[in-house]
C-alpha cells in the first residue's frame, strides 16, 4: 500500500489539456472534479471542455 500512496498518475484528461499529475489517493476525486472532461452541449450537441461549458451554453 505504501507504493500506491507514492504513485503519481497523469490525469486521464491530459489529452484535453489537463496538466495535473495526481497522487493515487486523490485520483478519483480529481477525475470527478477535473474541468478538462469532455461534455456535450445540450443545445448544439458540440463537445466542449467541462470548464468552458457554461460559457459555451451562454453564447
Amino acid at each position: 500500500m505504501k507504493k500506491l500512496a507514492k504513485l503519481q498518475i497523469v490525469c486521464i484528461n491530459q489529452p484535453n489539456g489537463c496538466p495535473e499529475i495526481i497522487g493515487y489517493e486523490a485520483l478519483e476525486k480529481h477525475e470527478i472534479e477535473c474541468g478538462y472532461k469532455l461534455k456535450q452541449c445540450s443545445g448544439c450537441h458540440s463537445t466542449v471542455l467541462e470548464k468552458e461549458l457554461a460559457k459555451h451554453e451562454d453564447n
